[in-house]
């Protein structure tokens, strides 16, 4: 073994006492013990620093997909086509078609799926408002 062989195993050595002892100190402190060493790249834990790598990105993309579906529409197309048609026979098809063209739609068909909640809302509010118009008749004797 010559010097050059021995100085660079004796560092390997010191890495792994040092990285250990960090362990030590995290796991005392309340922590996982999660640190990489510097000579096998490898956590603790025995998880690679890639795989770590890769397992939080998974985790990251699981909640965002989580997010997303969350955030989704509640409503969809049939409830939405319902409202407008309702909307259209009640009132007129006019405004059945100014609900959905204050959104840029020219047809019905064309509304996109992220514009379905504000549409039903929308086309439901008019909806309640003619009722409540038809209901009042203008008669306030009692």
């Amino acid at each position: 073994m010559d010097l050059n062989d021995f100085g660079s195993k004796l560092i390997g050595q010191l890495s792994r006492i040092a990285n250990s002892m960090e362990v030590l100190e995290n796991v005392a402190k309340g922590g996982k013990g999660d640190v990489v060493a510097s000579t096998t790249g490898k956590t603790e834990t025995g998880e690679t620093a890639a795989a770590k790598k890769k397992r939080e990105a998974e985790e990251a993309k699981a909640a965002k997909a989580a997010a997303d579906a969350a955030n989704a529409p509640k409503a969809d197309r049939p409830a939405v086509n319902k409202a407008l048609v309702s909307l259209k026979d009640t009132v007129s098809k006019e405004a059945a078609q100014a609900v959905y063209q204050k959104y840029g739609y020219t047809a019905m068909s064309k509304i996109e799926e992220k514009d379905f909640d504000a549409i039903l809302a929308d086309a439901e509010a008019a909806l309640a408002a003619a009722q409540n118009g038809a209901n009042d008749d203008g008669d306030d004797d009692l």
